[in-house]
């Protein structure tokens, strides 16, 4: 799931361009919401689910994407849409981040470079699969559809995480979360991505200078 909506949105941008009355530097955001949210969330998620529990953790990412997916594909004009995917990609995140650390938890110790390949090929699998489903939803239905896939999936994986997963590790609940170095290197990274992004497309400020 999470990388499939690292590239869904793709193909389909004209047409939710289009349909949002989106210009070209508001659709540039609607795909590098997510990945933004998703990257700068992946340090402080690690830590709160070695704190916190894993598991726990884990079963919140379920309903934060799935509830970023909803919302996203309700959006009605383009500032909507890309603030919910960038809850979206916070929800990513939490998946991405615990799913590797609950698998290496559980896995056995002499087969967990084969797990967490498996992992690691269901995420690619994933992100080569979105550009062809999207293209596919689109030839039938509106670019909504494109979020209206994860709903299902999404309320399947809280239910089975909360149901199915249990606890392994051992919870670090006295150490204390940095949030110094975090909002630094949070800081950091945003404005780097940002500028990155902002010198790649242009926007009207830097073409104006």
């Amino acid at each position: 799931m999470v990388g499939l909506d690292t590239r869904i949105v793709i193909i389909g941008l004209p047409q939710v361009s289009d349909q949002l009355g989106a210009d070209i530097e508001q659709a540039i955001w609607i795909t590098q919401a997510y990945v933004l949210t998703n990257t700068l969330m992946l340090s402080l998620i690690g830590r709160l689910g070695d704190i916190f529990g894993r598991v726990k953790i884990y079963t919140y990412c379920f309903a934060i994407f799935t509830l970023g997916s909803a919302l996203t594909s309700i959006g009605t004009n383009p500032s909507e849409v890309i603030f919910f995917r960038g809850i979206q990609g916070i929800g990513a995140a939490l998946v991405f981040t615990n799913s590797i650390a609950i698998l290496t938890d559980a896995a056995p110790r002499q087969q967990l470079g084969m797990f967490s390949s498996i992992n690691q090929i269901a995420f690619r699998a994933g992100a080569l699969l979105g550009l062809t489903l999207s293209g596919l939803i689109l030839s039938f239905l509106e670019w909504r559809a494109l979020f209206y896939i994860n709903i299902p999936i999404g309320i399947i994986g809280i239910l089975w995480a909360h149901l199915v997963l249990k606890e392994t590790a051992l919870l670090d609940k006295n150490r204390k979360i940095d949030w110094i170095d975090f909002v630094l290197f949070t800081a950091f990274l945003f404005c780097l991505m940002v500028g990155l992004t902002f010198a790649a497309y242009g926007t009207s400020g830097l073409t104006r200078a």
